[in-house]
């Protein structure tokens, strides 16, 4: 499941590609940039005030909300949106402020972007929504407010995996356990035929395997590779996994 913690490291890499480069234009919106790649909070406060709200850098084509929603500057935030900064501003990857709060798992910022009205379920890098974002990281408190708010939870990235798969693959039991109680879909199958309880077997999270069982799941579905959760356990030898299954009657 390391592949879904990429949104984050590529997050961090669009703003770290610009750090140590010193202002070479004269606009404000450049110069707030700057301010806050460097954490200036200072000037980046004084900035914000008068500079383009709107401002895109060249260089990453974020906008100047974007990287403080990742620095989690919510202060910075407050006053950009309140001058007309659009919060659903699609980069090049298609993310916006709301997606790249959660997946660096800033909940001041998710909850302050959610507030303000930005749009929930538009899709970013590899097809990530917000929610699916923060689930990357476990972020429990962001993938609440994004549930609480209406996020729809049966969105699937661009592997057709749902929040539900990602979060049993990363071992985030609460996170798990919150969006089944939101009614997320328990035996929903990705583009290669995988489930919730697929991921988490494979994946040697024995405590999701276990709550998943308890709420239900399908033992027995197959993935595209003809494989069942029972194989997928047994092929990583996690033993106390294909234990459990065979006990309620998984088959290979």
């Amino acid at each position: 499941m390391n592949i879904f913690r990429s949104a984050t490291i590529i997050t961090l890499l669009l703003l770290s590609n610009t750090y140590g480069i010193h202002a070479q234009g004269e606009t404000q919106g450049e110069k707030l940039r700057i301010a806050l790649v460097n954490r200036d909070l200072t000037n980046a406060l004084i900035l914000a005030k008068t500079a383009d709200p709107n401002y895109i850098c060249p260089l990453n084509n974020l906008s100047n909300l974007m990287t403080a929603s990742v620095s989690g500057n919510t202060e910075v935030c407050t006053v950009l949106i309140e001058r007309g900064a659009n919060l659903d501003f699609l980069n090049t990857d298609g993310s916006t402020a709301l997606i790249m709060a959660s997946s660096v798992g800033n909940p001041e910022v998710v909850k302050l972007l959610l507030n303000k009205g930005a749009k929930m379920d538009l899709k970013g890098f590899q097809g990530c929504t917000a929610l699916i974002a923060a689930t990357i990281i476990c972020n429990f408190e962001s993938v609440k407010m994004l549930l609480d708010k209406g996020a729809n939870l049966n969105l699937v990235e661009n592997n057709g995996m749902t929040a539900l798969s990602i979060a049993s693959g990363n071992g985030c039991l609460e996170v798990v356990r919150l969006l089944l109680s939101k009614g997320a879909k328990l035996d929903l199958q990705s583009t290669d035929g995988s489930t919730a309880l697929m991921s988490a077997s494979e994946n040697g999270r024995t405590e999701v395997v276990q709550l998943l069982m308890d709420k239900g799941a399908k033992l027995n579905l197959k993935n595209a590779n003809g494989e069942t959760a029972l194989f997928l356990a047994s092929k990583r030898k996690y033993s106390e996994i294909a234990k459990l299954l065979s006990e309620k009657g998984a088959i290979y």
